[in-house]
């Protein structure tokens, strides 16, 4: 019984599967990490930081997505003076705006306690913002890709218990990180663990990253 006890038991399959690559909490070696520091995943806090640094180690940095997503408000540096460019997000208000929303998508904290709060007015603007903005590249409601690469996540029910749980059994599929997550280029991508684990144990992994993510703060 102690064995199977959720948290001990999420915390072994935490242990085994992912933290060779991610960090959360005590588990995990920052200085080997090749993908997301989990600690705050999914909170807006996480999402503000993440959007304005993806490349930043404790995020894309050390991954194959390094390079692939811009930064919301910094000019690239690799992009000649001569060249026009605008930010994705016009100001703070935005992008603290669009990292609320997308928090939201997580639905109720991963205790059940309380939905993440956000209201109707920023709501509004950052929904818009996002299905206006980030599907250049990202899906929404399934629509958007623009440019057609397959490989920026579906932002419906992001960090969700259900977009969290199909990440884990195969991120390649249209809900979570999409046809091209499993390409043989993206050099130390994340596997699939639905051949591996039993779907029972795919659930403790999903709920207990989701629980310690908001358990903990970005680092």
């Amino acid at each position: 019984m102690v064995r199977q006890d959720p948290e001990l038991r999420g915390h072994d399959l935490f242990e085994q599967h992912c933290a060779s690559c991610h960090v959360l909490g005590d588990l995990g070696d920052p200085k080997k990490a090749t993908a997301t520091y989990l600690d705050g995943w999914g909170t807006p806090q996480w999402i503000e930081a993440m959007i304005h640094d993806p490349d930043a180690p404790e995020f894309f940095g050390r991954g194959p997505y390094k390079g692939k997503m811009p930064s919301v408000d910094v000019r690239p540096e690799d992009l000649a003076k001569d060249k026009p460019w605008k930010p994705m997000i016009k100001s703070d208000v935005e992008k603290h705006a669009v990292a609320l929303f997308l928090a939201s998508q997580g639905g109720d904290k991963p205790d059940g306690t309380s939905p993440r709060a956000i209201d109707d007015a920023t709501r509004k603007i950052a929904e818009k913002i996002v299905s206006e903005r980030c599907t250049t590249c990202h899906l929404y409601k399934g629509e958007g890709d623009d440019e057609g690469n397959g490989e920026a996540p579906e932002l419906l029910h992001y960090a969700s218990f259900g977009w969290t749980r199909a990440q884990v059994a195969n991120p390649s599929t249209a809900a979570t990180y999409r046809e091209g997550a499993l390409d043989e280029k993206l050099k130390k991508h994340m596997p699939r663990y639905d051949k591996d684990l039993s779907p029972a144990d795919i659930d403790t992994v999903a709920r207990r990253t989701l629980s310690r993510a908001h358990a903990t703060t970005p680092r």
